[in-house]
């Protein structure tokens, strides 16, 4: 169930106050004990999987690589998604790019300067987010979005969308 769940809500982001139920933030300030927590956190679960680090610099690192193996990859991508949120809050790393096989996945961080903290970074946002602005906008206005579906699903897509302005 719980995967299923997953696979259905692939796209949207994880709100940081479930992140916060997983990490606290107040314990946790240097990579090493990261890592440490997060593999404590994933045997307790009992998910399987191996979350390994890389960093250059300390005690705030300029470039990390984390490596998460084995376990189921829907779980594999709940946890790199969670890893991601409190590093790019919490360590100022914001994701650079995202590497998925069926037994590893690695994701790859960089530090940035995150001005905004009510904003999601913008390599978080494209890696784990990119339905999240078309769910808000479908949310904001539902009714809209129902009829102009069943319009374009009864028409079989052969339809045209111009500008009001153009026409």
């Amino acid at each position: 169930m719980l995967e299923w769940f997953i696979k259905k809500t692939s796209g949207l982001l994880i709100e940081e106050s479930n992140v916060y139920e997983l990490i606290n933030p107040y314990t946790i300030k240097r990579i090493p004990d990261f890592i440490n927590y997060v593999n404590a956190l994933n045997d307790r679960l009992g998910w399987k999987i191996k979350v390994d680090a890389e960093f250059a610099g300390s005690p705030e690192p300029e470039s990390l690589i984390l490596t998460l193996s084995n376990g189921n990859p829907c779980f594999r991508g709940v946890i790199a998604h969670s890893l991601s949120l409190f590093l790019a809050k919490h360590m100022k790393l914001d994701i650079q790019g995202l590497f998925s096989k069926s037994n590893v996945t690695k994701v790859y961080f960089k530090r940035f300067e995150f001005l905004d903290y009510e904003k999601v970074p913008k390599g978080l946002e494209e890696y784990f987010g990119p339905m999240e602005s078309t769910f808000k906008e479908i949310q904001r206005k539902p009714e809209f979005w129902k009829n102009l579906i069943k319009i374009y699903r009864d028409q079989n897509y052969q339809r045209l969308s111009m500008n009001k302005k153009s026409f």
